[in-house]
């Protein structure tokens, strides 16, 4: 509505005065009306009075002469602070202007400094808030946080070193590679360097105050490195105390000895040694290898027997029953009618031919034969995957094939649920013996004695929970166990994810099996087709 002529408003000292400089006649006005002009002026957000309103209106349409009359006030901004009780930010609460004025910035800062806020202060957002036309609840100061310190760092100073802990991916399978020749070191030979952990960086909270930095964790060398030892003038380094091969620990290098024999055979007898096996020639049948380390053999094993903490590397074949066991991984040219066991990966670069394996994780199958690479009838059981050219042959008898299953793993959970169930159960006693204690007196002393006890067994039930999360995680892996086919399914093949079984006479095209969801087994081809079986 358009302002009537005659009616003028100004701000005298902070309150609005209308002025009436119209002679009668006059237009009516009514207090809508004159709401409505107030509202679409530079003096709508004053705090008008409704009684002072009401009287205007009836002595613009009733009183003769000229005249001024006051119908609002000016407020003034204003502010509340608030700080955190932690000290980690402090906020500002403005209501802003009613035709009075802003609230400086200035005082704003003066205000946080009487309430001891003097570190993180933001002035820029400030100075903004206090322009506001809306009431708002800004952060006026925030804490400075303390830097977490590095953990202890080991430097490796070995260029060349076996690492046995297994390189999983999102997957959790493992990225196998030959291992290559041996490395070797010296006596005396630095190999790794720790580097101590740091203390952090402080922070500081809004009223100043220091925020303690946590330091980094503070690891030492492995306890026990054989064939290795802190150098006695040097905390932080690690040296070699003999010649070998030496091996990545988590936080450490151990150096194992290295024992080269011709071959293995009746004149030499069984072998067992503490460090790495290497054998230029074959094993021949009936004898036994046992190492704490790896076992290298360049040529053969035929129906002998090895058994190590490390990884299995054969130059030829395992075959004519015989045994292989590794604490690791086992590599080999080709497998026929053996028995093969790794903890992690079994890689046949060839062919197996109606053997018996087991792998915690992965086996590979013709991985430099793509054209004959086959395995053929026997039983081969991994947890992720099981990867072959080919599957079975037509004259092969049947294939059978287990994934999705770790025996240990499901051991381990069964071991760790009780174990936790038992922690629990031990924490609630003495944690109800600490609160009775604590209530109700200690005439014997024996609160710190409980409270000791309580806080032992509290720090073992959340490590079992955590490594009872990591095993649960480990298993939930296997819901994406696959058996990969490169060149096609060739014979009778018993198929079988966890629990269920199924199986495959037909023969197939390149592709994957898995499991669904709901519990099917599919083969999935090249081409993307999905055959369900069962």
């Amino acid at each position: 509505m358009q302002q009537p002529s005659g009616l003028s408003f100004s701000d005298v000292d902070g309150q609005l005065v209308v002025r009436c400089s119209l002679p009668p006649p006059r237009p009516p006005l009514s207090l809508a009306s004159l709401r409505t002009v107030l509202e679409g002026s530079s003096f709508g957000a004053w705090v008008l009075s409704e009684a002072a309103l009401a009287k205007l209106v009836e002595r613009w349409n009733n009183e003769p002469g000229d005249f001024e009359h006051t119908v609002a006030r000016g407020e003034d901004a204003s502010f509340s602070i608030e700080v955190d009780r932690d000290g980690l930010a402090a906020w500002v609460r403005i209501h802003p202007a009613q035709g009075g004025k802003p609230v400086p910035a200035d005082a704003l800062l003066q205000a946080l400094a009487a309430e001891g806020v003097v570190h993180g202060v933001d002035s820029a957002g400030l100075q903004q808030a206090c322009v506001a036309d809306q009431p708002l609840r800004v952060r006026a100061a925030t804490a400075t946080a303390p830097v977490r310190g590095l953990d202890t760092r080991f430097e490796l100073l070995v260029a060349d070193t076996r690492d046995r802990a297994p390189k999983v991916d999102e997957q959790g399978n493992i990225d196998f590679h030959q291992l290559g020749d041996i490395p070797v070191v010296r006596t005396g030979q630095a190999l790794m360097r720790r580097h101590a952990p740091t203390a952090g960086t402080p922070g500081r909270n809004v009223r100043g105050d220091p925020i303690a930095a946590e330091a980094g964790k503070d690891i030492p060398f492995d306890a026990k490195l054989v064939g290795a030892a802190v150098d006695k003038d040097d905390a932080g380094l690690l040296r070699a105390l003999v010649n070998g091969q030496p091996v990545r620990t988590d936080c450490g290098v151990m150096v194992e000895q290295i024992l080269r024999l011709k071959y293995v055979n009746m004149a030499s007898g069984n072998i067992s040694f503490d460090g790495t096996i290497e054998v230029d020639e074959d094993i021949q049948p009936g004898l036994t290898v046992k190492a704490t380390g790896d076992v290298i053999v360049k040529g053969t094993v035929e129906g002998a027997r090895i058994e190590c903490e490390g990884n299995v590397q054969v130059g030829g074949g395992i075959i004519a029953r015989s045994v292989v066991r590794a604490g690791h991984a086992v590599s080999a040219r080709f497998a026929e009618s053996s028995e093969i066991r790794a903890a992690t990966v079994i890689a046949i670069t060839d062919m197996a031919v109606h053997c018996t394996l087991e792998a915690h994780n992965q086996i590979l199958i013709g991985s430099k034969a793509a054209r004959r690479g086959r395995l053929v009838g026997g039983v081969a059981r991994a947890m992720m995957l099981v990867q072959a050219p080919t599957l079975g042959a037509s004259a092969g008898g049947v294939t059978r094939i287990q994934v999705g299953v770790n025996p240990d793993l499901d051991r381990r959970l069964k071991e760790l649920a009780a174990l936790v169930d038992h922690q629990k159960a031990d924490e609630d006693k003495l944690g109800k013996a600490v609160k009775h204690l604590s209530q109700h007196g200690d005439p014997r002393g024996l609160l710190a004695q409980v409270q000791a006890a309580w806080k032992q067994v509290l720090a073992a039930w959340g490590e079992s929970l955590e490594e009872k999360s990591r095993v649960e995680e480990q298993l939930a892996l296997t819901a994406g166990a696959r058996v990969v086919v490169l060149t096609g399914v060739d014979g009778d093949v018993d198929l079988q994810f966890g629990t269920t079984l199924r199986r495959v006479r037909q023969n197939l095209r390149p592709g994957a099996f898995s499991i669904t969801v709901d519990g099917k087994v599919i083969y999935t081809d090249e081409g993307g087709n999905v055959t369900a079986f069962g």
